[in-house]
């Protein structure tokens, strides 16, 4: 059974049949055997978003070195695509301790601009509520990591946005008198660093932290009293992400400094995620957690899987503070809702008079116009915060931030209008079962 469209009917008849592959796989090469290829990305809420062809058709990846092979989701009816020779299996992912029912798939094409790959292995989750694309208000079909990073050199420019592939046997490195390298290790096909963290003002702490761009936090520390790894006192339960297998949870804090290549960044973000999650993330007996987007964009990076070492140079987004969600909302982009426009149109220009003087009348008539804007709904509030004590209750749906409409924004802008220092004031329009409430609320730090 080979080259099978994509559809519900190919979940029933593939549940019936078991295959047999060979394990030879054909590698990503640069096309017309130049010496590097550049793919533009998207930066969407701290995460690389590149454009895949699969079998021919157009996708959204999330660029995921914590994955060892693609992984697609988020599939239905409206999705044309064919996967080929393919077998049922269970994956684990992160947010539960129950596999995910997928489809394991040989022998696909994957493109990108300048890299092409005849014969690629993927996994299909099954499960049709696992979608990351209303966290991120765009459409995200899957996730790839090491097998575009293995054969080449990868640099990633956060300041242009850009990923360059190298290829190995051609590659020079630039000098850079402002660049920091440091040992990069493989364990299970996943880049590990080892950095120094200072938590409460105590002394540095070793941590062997997994380099993660699929994370859009900034560092993630497994407990460990042994190590001296502990959540600091000035703390609070949220919500800390999304995974395959659902929402994960924890305590965040603040640490003195993150220690990276020997840059100190001090007050970063720190999350400890619950047990059952950090039982799942140590396959690696030595890691101590991940460090994540909010980190990695501070800097543009250069990856040798083969070779060993992650090069670093800081950029402009260095000394940028870390973002904190004080108000304790957490927003969707949740489809669309229809709203009424009232604009003024020109209907006529009447002939100027033949007398000196003459006057001109313009008439203009009203119009109306119905417009399809985007839903910003409140899928998750955390107890005592500001947002929780003012009022509001999730499933509201905000319409104004501070009398900014904000249909007129994307998903990460009106994330960032419920951010900033304490003490910012925020005014909130929401709709509630069809009635319209206003709420006002006052940042404040919980650490």
């Amino acid at each position: 059974m080979k080259n099978l469209p994509f559809n519900k009917r190919v979940f029933l008849i593939a549940g019936l049949l078991c295959f047999i592959f060979s394990s030879a796989q054909t590698r990503f090469g640069i096309t017309q055997n130049q010496k590097s290829t550049t793919i533009p990305f998207q930066l969407i809420n701290n995460l690389i978003v590149i454009p895949v062809e699969v079998n021919g058709t157009s996708l959204s990846f999330i660029l995921d070195t914590g994955v060892s092979k693609p992984i697609l989701f988020n599939l239905n009816d409206k999705d044309s695509i064919q996967i080929n020779n393919i077998t049922p299996i269970s994956i684990r992912g992160l947010g539960s301790d129950r596999p995910v029912e997928a489809l394991q798939s040989m022998g696909n094409t994957f493109e990108l601009k300048g890299l092409y790959n005849p014969s690629q292995e993927l996994f299909v989750v099954l499960d049709e509520s696992i979608d990351f694309s209303p966290r991120l208000g765009m459409t995200i079909h899957g996730i790839i990591g090491y097998d575009l990073f293995k054969d080449f050199i990868v640099e990633v420019n956060y300041s242009r946005k850009r990923l360059k592939f190298h290829n190995r046997a051609t590659y020079k490195a630039k000098k850079c008198k402002k660049c920091e390298e440091i040992p990069l290790t493989l364990f299970k096909k996943k880049p590990y660093v080892d950095t120094k963290v200072v938590i409460e003002n105590k002394e540095e702490v070793q941590a062997h932290l997994l380099v993660d761009t699929g994370s859009s936090d900034a560092v993630w520390l497994f407990k460990n009293e042994e190590k001296n790894i502990n959540v600091p006192k000035k703390r609070y339960t949220d919500f800390l992400g999304k995974g395959l297998g659902g929402s994960i949870y924890g305590e965040r804090a603040k640490l003195t400094y993150l220690n990276l290549a020997g840059n100190k960044l001090h007050g970063a973000k720190v999350a400890f995620p619950d047990s059952i999650t950090t039982q799942l993330m140590r396959t690696n007996f030595k890691r101590n957690g991940s460090v994540g987007g909010e980190v990695l964009k501070r800097f543009n990076l250069v990856y040798d899987y083969q070779g060993g070492t992650l090069r670093f140079k800081k950029n402009g987004n260095f000394k940028k503070p870390f973002q904190y969600n004080m108000s304790g909302i957490e927003i969707e982009y949740q489809g669309n809702r229809l709203i009424k426009e009232i604009t003024s149109a020109l209907t006529r220009i009447p002939e100027r008079s033949d007398k000196a003087g003459g006057e001109i009348t313009v008439h203009f008539r009203d119009v109306m116009r119905l417009s399809q804007v985007p839903n910003f709904k409140v899928v998750d509030l955390r107890k005592g915060s500001p947002a929780d004590f003012a009022g509001l209750q999730e499933g509201d749906i905000i319409i104004k931030v501070n009398n900014k409409p904000t249909y007129q924004y994307n998903l990460q802008e009106v994330t960032s209008m419920l951010q900033g220092k304490a003490g910012k004031k925020i005014r909130l329009l929401v709709e509630r079962n069809g009635v319209r409430m206003r709420f006002d609320l006052v940042l404040k730090s919980l650490i």
